[in-house]
């Protein structure tokens, strides 16, 4: 995690709660310190090394999601009625094509907006590729949407299966 990366750590970050980093390497250490005291995120509590893999050894508590493929999607949409898709991608990538019947909620307004969101159906999250919606579906796991399917790909994989986009 790098400048360009913490530029989109206020989506999920606040600057109340403590901050616990769990990184691959010492090395990131000083650099990630300091640029999140440079943002404002100075309630730095201490870092675990050894990246998420240190974290379950350590017996620390993990959520997890489910992923399904593109072709899986557009199998529970032909046969479950009941299916949510959530799209995270900006508006204008939005509008180029998406899901029909989709619904398109920016990840950086999850935090937000996620009251907007069915909390009685299984949500399928996506974005084009699967970087996005799984930081949104991350959120959304801590503001207890539990039902989630992360969709791997995208919608860049939807489009190369030729599946429909409105």
């Amino acid at each position: 995690m790098y400048a360009p990366t913490l530029g989109k750590i206020g989506w999920v970050l606040s600057y109340e709660k403590p901050i616990l980093l769990v990184l691959d390497e010492a090395l990131d250490v000083e650099n990630i310190t300091k640029e999140l005291a440079r943002l404002g995120y100075d309630n730095q509590v201490g870092y675990l090394l050894g990246s998420i893999i240190q974290w379950y050894k350590e017996g620390f508590e993990l959520s997890k999601l489910d992923t399904i493929t593109t072709y899986e999607l557009k199998k529970l949409l032909e046969t479950d009625e009941k299916l949510h898709v959530l799209d995270v991608r900006v508006v204008d990538e939005y509008e180029a094509g998406h899901i029909e019947g989709s619904q398109n909620i920016y990840v950086g307004l999850i935090e937000k907006e996620h009251n907007k969101i069915p909390r009685d159906v299984p949500v399928a999250v996506m974005c084009s590729s699967g970087v996005r919606s799984s930081f949104a579906a991350s959120m959304l796991l801590r503001l207890g949407c539990n039902n989630l399917h992360l969709v791997l790909g995208g919608s860049i994989a939807w489009s190369k299966a030729n599946f429909p986009l409105i």
